[in-house]
């Protein structure tokens, strides 16, 4: 399995100009002659980098971080103090030479300068204190303190973290030892540490598409929503830092675009508004809802299909941000639901096209799993999701999910989700498994679906695991 990370928005990696060999700079004489001071280049990545508007990191660095040691390639001839500093000068050579274009970062500086190499030693210690508990025969416990030597390395200070802030996004600061107390400075004695920052908003999820579903057999579903609130509409990544406020407004001229995009015939919901068109999330809390007047909606009775398109506006709140300013509210009579048995009624096979593709998703792997549109072989797949590409835009009435046999079926399937193009995506539900006994489930949407990439998510096992077999799509 190829194992993958959905998450890598930013990473800082210490990267270096010259080799890591100590003494590889010098070859106009004889390098063994000479006592010669250096630092390895790092070689380790660092913690990633991502703050809030409000200063806070919600992806930090260690502050302050211990770099390297220093080093000589002789034993120290005495105790000597190896001084390192801060060299911005350095930035634009090393921009220059690696074609890259990072920024100074400022505010920081070195703790441990100078470091301390003792007489006969190579590297830099500094002395430790660490205790031990001796208990005589009477039982009674003495606490013996001890002082030792251990390796110490360049310490660098961050300060109050500001330099990541500047706006930039790669910085760089190069390390370099300044003083070596009488023995040789190596060229090697130079470390660039290189970092990526990245600012992250408070980004307030919406749906794209909210469906009112009206069950027209009860009785009052004329009125049911015509006070309609859609409770937790605004949802923030985190709990709000300030108060913020979305304004909210409705604009029936966006209906006929909408409808020319995704080949549907909504109609405008005359008589309605949005009932609190300043919408408020408090500070500390992380969501928000949307109240609307509906107006005469029993049209949908007759297969009358409504449609709200909702402008969205942040009008305050430091940090915040709306993942989309335009959402659509659906008043329609017809839930999208997926209806499952374990046999089929009327239904015609689409036949599977060279570019239909299928991607088994766990949660540190993807792989391909395109052999689910033949059944050549199963995958085992408990708590799993899947994607699936059919190339484009296709109407399908039924698919049918088909495992090894019916003892390692799932207990459910969830998440059922839709997109004609990957990024707007509507949710059909859930399907549990029709019977102990069904090795393969027929599932029939609510109402022919138009779509091109499909996701869901296979639950847990119902029996002895789960071995997923074939995928098949159908139309009636």
């Amino acid at each position: 399995m190829k194992k993958f990370w959905k998450y890598l928005a930013i990473s800082a990696m210490a990267v270096g100009l010259l080799p890591m060999a100590a003494c590889s700079d010098d070859d106009a004489v004889d390098p063994y002659t000479l006592n010669y001071c250096y630092v390895y280049q790092p070689y380790s990545t660092y913690a990633q980098l991502e703050y809030k508007a409000n200063g806070q990191f919600l992806v930090d660095v260690a502050n302050p971080l211990s770099v390297m040691p220093v080093r000589l390639t002789k034993p120290a001839p005495k105790d000597m103090n190896i001084t390192v500093g801060i060299d911005e000068s350095l930035v634009a050579e090393y921009n220059e030479a690696n074609g890259t274009d990072y920024a100074f970062l400022t505010g920081c500086s070195i703790l441990n300068s100078p470091l301390k190499i003792k007489a006969g030693e190579y590297v830099s210690t500094k002395a430790a204190e660490i205790g031990s508990t001796i208990v005589d025969e009477e039982g009674n416990e003495t606490v013996v303190t001890e002082t030792i030597f251990v390796n110490d390395s360049i310490t660098v200070s961050f300060g109050d973290m500001s330099g990541f802030m500047t706006g930039e996004t790669d910085y760089i600061l190069p390390i370099v030892i300044t003083g070596a107390d009488g023995a040789t400075i190596s060229n090697s004695s130079r470390i660039f540490l290189t970092f990526s920052s990245t600012y992250h908003s408070n980004k307030i999820s919406v749906d794209y598409l909210t469906t009112v579903s009206n069950n027209t057999d009860e009785e009052g579903w004329e009125t049911a929503n015509t006070n309609l609130t859609l409770t937790n509409f605004f949802n923030c990544e985190w709990n709000a830092d300030d108060e913020i406020q979305i304004k909210a407004s409705i604009d029936n001229s966006k209906i006929a675009a909408y409808n020319q995009e995704n080949g549907t015939s909504y109609v405008v919901l005359n008589g309605t508004s949005v009932k609190t068109p300043t919408v408020t999330i408090a500070e500390g809390s992380n969501s928000g809802n949307l109240q609307l007047t509906l107006g005469d909606y029993t049209g949908v009775a007759n297969e009358i299909e409504y449609l709200i398109p909702i402008d969205l506006e942040l009008i305050k709140g430091e940090g915040a941000s709306l993942e989309a300013t335009t959402v659509y509210v659906e008043v329609t009579s017809t839930p999208k639901e997926v209806y499952v048995s374990d046999y089929a009624t009327g239904l015609t096979l689409i036949q599977p096209s060279s570019n239909w593709t299928a991607t088994e998703v766990g949660d540190d792997y993807t792989e391909d799993a395109t052999f689910l549109f033949t059944g050549s072989t199963y995958t085992y797949c408990p708590e799993t999701s899947f994607e699936i590409d059919l190339g484009e835009v296709t109407t399908v009435d039924a698919f049918s999910l088909r495992w090894y046999s019916y003892y390692y079926q799932a207990a459910e399937v969830t998440n059922i989700q839709l997109s004609k193009d990957g990024e707007k995506w509507e949710d059909w539900g859930a399907a549990a498994s029709p019977g102990q006994y069904a090795s393969t489930w027929y599932l029939t949407f609510s109402k022919p679906a138009s779509f091109r990439y499909m996701r869901f998510y296979v639950g847990l096992e119902r029996t002895y695991g789960v071995y997923f077999r074939q995928i098949s799509f159908f139309n009636k």
